[in-house]
Parts: structure tokens; sequence; C-alpha cells
């Protein structure tokens, strides 16, 4: 079963990593998820709302350096924050090695599981091609060559949110970009 919920964010003042969902714990115990996957940085408050919640969790990030960055008391805040929630998690997905390694340095258990999950496309090679046949392609579906094609495929139920692309193509409010839904 799927459910789609749209959470708005609440910004502290400033402060980078001072992301909230007003809401979210309800929801999270509402659903009562075998698993939440927060895409944050392991020293971001969603993460720690995620925590909160007493679910398993997982958190995606990218940062592979160092969590201790940031403007005066960032980078220590971020640095005791990753820290603490590392202990927690449930499992770890990076986009490199190297940010497993750090995560790892800074007390992600060994024994969660953990994935390397590129943030880079290995093989340009089919994309290359694709741009060489697209008038072609084009052409053959009687596309125009001025127009910008957005494409969705996929089955249409809400919980795939193409609500939201069709309200992203219309905010656009230009004629020369076209919503293809298959």
């Amino acid at each position: 079963d799927t459910s789609v919920e749209s959470l708005t964010p609440v910004k502290l003042r400033s402060w980078h990593i001072g992301w909230l969902y007003r809401g979210l714990a309800s929801r999270v115990k509402e659903f009562a998820p075998d698993l939440i996957h927060v895409v944050s940085e392991p020293w971001g408050l969603l993460v720690e709302q995620a925590l909160w919640t007493r679910r398993p969790v997982v958190a995606h990030g990218a940062e592979n350096q160092s969590y201790a960055h940031g403007s005066g008391w960032e980078a220590p805040l971020r640095k005791v924050l990753a820290t603490r929630h590392l202990h927690q998690l449930a499992g770890f997905a990076s986009w490199n090695e190297a940010g497993i390694d750090l995560a790892l340095e800074r007390g992600l258990s060994t024994s969660v599981p953990l994935l390397v999950a590129p943030a880079a496309v290995s093989d340009p090679d089919p994309f290359l091609e694709a741009a060489r046949t697209r008038p072609s392609c084009r052409t053959l579906l009687g596309m125009n060559s001025r127009t910008r094609y957005v494409g969705f495929v996929g089955r249409l139920a809400w919980q795939k949110g193409l609500q939201h692309l069709v309200d992203a193509v219309a905010l656009l409010g230009r004629s020369d970009v076209e919503l293809i839904v298959a």
C-alpha cells in the first residue's frame, strides 16, 4: 500500500540545517511505516525528526570529507548531531565510498546495511546516442523541434505525484513546454 503526504517545511531563520516538517510525527504514527528513508545529511534536523518517531531510519547523504563545516557555531553543532544520529541509524546510503567511510568514522555501526548510490551517471553513451537520434525521433512522432517536452511514464495513480508535475509545468507559464503522459 502506498501513500503520499505533502508536508510544508519550515526553515528556522537562515540556519542551513534548520528545516523542520510540521506534522511529520503524527503522519508517521498514523501510517506506522516499517522504515523511514531520509534524503538528508546525518547532521540534518530532518534526520533528528525522523529518529524521534522511534521507527528505523535510513539516512542518505552526500558528505564525504567532514561533518564539521559551516560558519560559526554550525560546524561544531553539525559534528555533534551527525555523531548522535549516526549511532541511531538503521542504515546509511552515500554517493560514494568516502561518504560511507566518514559515517563509519563518526560512529555509524558496521552492523547496519550500507549502500553506495552514486549521483552521477556512469556511462553517458546511451544519453549521447539519444541526443543524436532526437531530431529523427521527434519528426517520426510529429513533435515540434522548438518545444521542450516533459515526460511522465507510469501508473496514473495519485501516489505517483503526477498532479505535482502537472502543477509545476503549469506554473512555468510557457507555451514552448508540453507535458506528455504515458
